[in-house]
């Protein structure tokens, strides 16, 4: 799965930290790691105002599995026409429901059972206490009898969605798993070659329903990164450029679920005004250049700060 990246004050602090991480020759550190260098013409040519005109960047306005609210939508909004008075070619882009629903099936198997199953067991083993988070993942993973699971289920609203991420969430075989590693590789060479015949230079898209959600939330809803998964499952790098604040207006979330997470999403926008939102640029895999070039020209074009 792909790594986090660092966090800056302005995404020329990125580009430092992107530059130390492609240091010259990491194999003289490191043996087995091959010299990517940092590719500065990249990341200069997809800014050069000559070159805007023939760089392709397409608009992901929502997933139909998890739409945005109206500061998100007005953030991506003013995104796109920033972009367009750069100069840059904008069109929207869309992922077909099955993409979106694919590489959830894909992220939460991989997830679950690759990266968070040996962190339970470790941490249960030493008699250890779960975070909330892991704990989501513990009961999937290590679920109770089948009596006690519906029991506990009578007293726990759930809506569907958070139904259908969790029901991937349990462990698998070892030969489960190598089908749904095949299957991540299939899928990213898929989504590899749509990119490809769409002619992109970069993608746009939200990065959460609204604004960053309490702590206090943080249970229910940290399984709702539709927006960010997808690019963990195929590899592409992605920045998120922070490009205006929660209006009073804006305070709330609908969508046409209305199951749970619709609910606490709505709970978690009230008292939001002034809250950072953001948008990711997204590039193809191993052209993160062109990702930090896209976001320095757009955060200086919003001109917002934190």
């Amino acid at each position: 799965m792909s790594t986090p990246g660092p966090i800056g004050c302005t995404v020329d602090d990125l580009i430092v930290g992107m530059q130390v991480l492609l240091r010259p020759e990491p194999q003289t550190i490191d043996p087995f790691h091959p010299p990517v260098p940092f590719d500065s013409q990249m990341m200069e040519e997809v800014q050069s105002e000559a070159s805007r005109k023939q760089i392709k960047i397409g608009i992901i306005q929502e997933s139909p599995f998890l739409p945005v609210s109206a500061a998100v939508k007005r953030a991506v909004h003013t995104a796109e026409t920033a972009l367009k008075e750069l100069g840059y070619r904008v069109e929207p882009f869309l992922f077909e429901e099955d993409v979106w629903r694919m590489q959830r099936d894909i992220f939460y198997q991989i997830y679950s059972n690759k990266v968070v199953s040996p962190v339970v067991d470790s941490l249960k083993a030493n008699s250890e206490d779960l975070s909330e988070g892991l704990s989501v993942f513990d009961e999937q993973l290590n679920p109770q009898s089948t009596f006690l699971a519906w029991l506990a289920s009578l007293f726990r609203r759930s809506g569907d969605r958070e139904k259908k991420v969790k029901e991937r969430m349990g462990r698998l075989s070892s030969q489960e798993m190598a089908r749904v590693l095949k299957l991540r590789a299939d899928f990213a060479y898929q989504l590899a070659q749509k990119w490809k015949k769409s002619g992109l230079s970069a993608l746009i898209s939200p990065m959460w329903p609204h604004c960053a959600y309490r702590s206090a939330n943080s249970k229910e809803l940290f399984l709702g990164n539709e927006y960010a998964t997808l690019w963990s499952v195929i590899g592409f790098p992605a920045g998120v450029v922070p490009v205006t604040s929660v209006l009073l207006e804006e305070e709330s979330f609908f969508d046409h679920f209305g199951d749970r997470w619709t609910e606490k999403l709505n709970e978690d926008a009230k008292g939001s005004m002034d809250m950072p939102v953001g948008v990711q640029v997204i590039g193809h895999a191993f052209e993160d250049e062109k990702v930090l070039g896209i976001m320095k020209q757009l955060s200086a074009q919003v001109g917002y700060k934190v």
